[in-house]
């Protein structure tokens, strides 16, 4: 315990005082406990998850977390999440209320399809041709449609792109007829719509017009039975009547040979070597042009020529040697039948080998073509003695 000197604020330490009185106005008392240190937040994050982890913080600092509205101070580490102290204030006094805003627009209004006979107002809606429009103005009933009048209408939402096909489907229904049916009985299509079939209820022949089945009729769209025996004709009205042997046709009795027009719209024998060449006997053809028989190929060591077929064979554009002409023969040729061969190169020089089917009378077998020069070879056939026997050579100059 100390004794306050007031003269000179000396403090004097009291011994040895006996007693509970008070000397010179009273003893000071023990000083009270100090309060916390003043917190200064260094910042407020979002959420706990935005606390600074690098740099790494020092013990003391502190910040609010906006989620919760709490203090974390770092003391070696943060407190977990939601140990933070509460931080916000108390909530203040509702503030006084707003002016009242402008009245809204009237909503819109669906009015289904155009019609130019309906009177329409603002924010009405319709749809017209795929697309929907919205009415800006009141008006009266006009003929202009949507699209064309932009002083009462504008385009509020267009016809969306067509989307693409589906799938097709598998169908499994059962298609159910009309009563009574008989089995195996032609279902046809009734109507227009193609989903109710009805029963083929006619009889005879079928036939078909545009698609659609009938029956035929006897004696227009076929001959009858009752007809007669004979070859049919038509009658020039629609129907059928019988022809007539020697005049509609060439009649059993009529002859065997070929048959020529009578001049009185009949048939009579033909006569052979008069009217006709007659395969059997020499005869003199006049006036009558025999065309040639031509076959040809561009290139060929082996050029395949069919005797049968051709008169006159052409090589057109030979890029490689000719190893041999006789293999590629073929065919049964006659005896003293013309073969006549023409031969031009690719614009190379080639060397042509004729093998044995072919043979040189009078006159060498050319060994080789000049370049870009058109040769002529021809041949007669010896049945003799197997042999294409060349007669002439010819060699463009």
């Amino acid at each position: 315990m100390r004794l306050i000197n007031i003269v000179d604020e000396e403090q004097i330490p009291i011994q040895g005082i006996v007693g509970g009185g008070s000397l010179l106005g009273g003893i000071e008392g023990p000083q009270g406990p100090q309060g916390p240190p003043g917190v200064a937040p260094k910042g407020v994050v979002n959420t706990y998850a935005d606390l600074p982890t690098f740099p790494a913080p020092v013990n003391g600092d502190s910040y609010v977390v906006a989620a919760d509205g709490k203090l974390y101070t770092y003391t070696t580490h943060w407190p977990s999440d939601g140990d933070g102290i509460p931080f916000r204030g108390p909530t203040g006094a509702p503030g006084p209320t707003g002016p009242k805003g402008d009245t809204g627009n009237t909503g819109i209004s669906w009015k289904g399809a155009f019609s130019g006979s309906t009177n329409y107002s603002a924010n009405d809606v319709v749809r017209y041709s795929g697309d929907t429009y919205i009415c800006l103005v009141d008006h009266v009933a006009s003929t202009d449609t949507p699209d064309v009048d932009a002083t009462n209408w504008e385009l509020f939402a267009a016809q969306g792109d067509t989307g693409p096909t589906g799938a097709s489907g598998s169908g499994s229904g059962t298609v159910v007829g009309p009563s009574p049916t008989v089995d195996g009985e032609v279902a046809l299509f009734s109507g227009t719509t193609g989903t109710v079939i009805k029963r083929a209820t006619g009889s005879g022949l079928a036939k078909l017009t545009s698609g659609k089945l009938g029956t035929a009729t006897s004696g227009t769209d076929y001959a009858p039975a009752t007809t007669g025996s004979s070859v049919l004709k038509g009658n020039g009205s629609g129907g059928f009547s019988a022809a007539v042997a020697g005049v509609d046709f060439v009649g059993a009795t009529t002859g065997s040979g070929v048959q020529k027009a009578d001049g009185s719209g009949g048939l009579t024998a033909a006569t052979a070597g008069t009217d006709f060449l007659d395969p059997a006997t020499a005869a003199t053809v006049t006036n009558k042009r025999i065309v040639r028989r031509v076959g040809s190929t561009t290139s060929s060591a082996t050029p395949a020529i069919n005797t049968d077929n051709y008169d006159q064979f052409n090589i057109t554009a030979l890029a490689t040697p000719i190893t041999s002409m006789s293999s590629g023969l073929s065919g049964t040729p006659n005896d003293g039948q013309p073969l006549l061969v023409r031969v031009k190169d690719a614009g190379t020089a080639q060397a042509i080998s004729w093998g044995s089917s072919w043979r040189a009378i009078g006159i060498g077998l050319p060994t080789t073509t000049i370049v870009s020069k058109t040769l002529y070879v021809g041949a007669v056939y010896n049945s003799a003695d197997s042999k294409w026997d060349v007669l002439a050579v010819g060699q463009e100059a």
